[in-house]
């Protein structure tokens, strides 16, 4: 957890919410994040 993060701090911290917010959309969240990245 110290990489990645360190990459994008904001990226990861919205990705870590809404995975908390939605645990079940997880695989959703990473697909919608990777299609915007």
């Amino acid at each position: 957890m110290s990489g990645p993060a360190k990459n994008a701090p904001a990226f990861d911290v919205s990705v870590l919410i809404a995975t908390y917010d939605r645990p079940l959309s997880l695989r959703q969240t990473l697909e919608s994040v990777l299609a915007q990245r």
